[in-house]
């Protein structure tokens, strides 16, 4: 290949990187991915996204605890879509993941690539709170089990309200400083 082939190549791939939407990380406030909605139906009520891959199945306990003591908590005013990110063949694996630990979702399957398009930056497996369409609050790799209760908790205390706002609050709990 000669030089000039090599710099148009170069040219074009610099063109279609440049092209590509930039994807960042989510955070409260960032709207909800397009292709995490499982349907059109409840798209503005408040949803738990639990998103994982099909290996995160062996490992998702922690989370899957706390969907289920959310389903427990408030029913079916708060609507679950796992986001099942691989491949639609594997669909099966989190179908049955779900069945045995006993979660009522939706689930919706992302390609890999897909994912990795839209969101590199994002880690998962990761539990995402939405409320009209907008994310409100999601688990952090350095939260311990406690500390996703914990935010968990304030972030649904507004659902649990009589006279519930249009949205969930953006705040997190204040935490107490810790003792020297």
């Amino acid at each position: 290949m000669g030089a000039r082939q090599s710099a148009l190549i170069a040219a074009a791939v610099l063109a279609a990187a440049c092209a590509a939407p930039e994807a960042a990380p989510l955070h409260p406030g960032s709207a909800v991915p397009a292709a995490w909605r499982a349907s059109a139906a409840g798209a503005n009520e408040p949803t738990l996204f639990w998103v994982f891959r099909t290996a995160d199945c062996l490992t998702c306990q922690n989370l899957d605890f706390e969907v289920r003591r959310v389903q427990r908590r408030l029913g079916e005013r708060v609507r679950v879509v796992v986001v099942h990110v691989g491949a639609e063949r594997d669909e099966g694996i989190p179908r049955a993941y779900l069945r045995e630990r006993r979660v009522r979702a939706e689930l919706c399957t992302v390609p890999t690539s897909v994912h990795r398009r839209i969101l590199p930056d994002t880690a998962i497996p990761a539990v995402y709170l939405a409320d009209n369409g907008v994310i409100r609050w999601h688990t952090r790799l350095s939260d311990n089990p406690d500390q996703v209760s914990a935010r968990l908790d304030h972030a649904l205390a507004a659902l649990a309200a009589p006279a519930r706002p249009s949205a969930i609050p953006l705040t997190e709990p204040r935490q107490a400083p810790r003792p020297q």
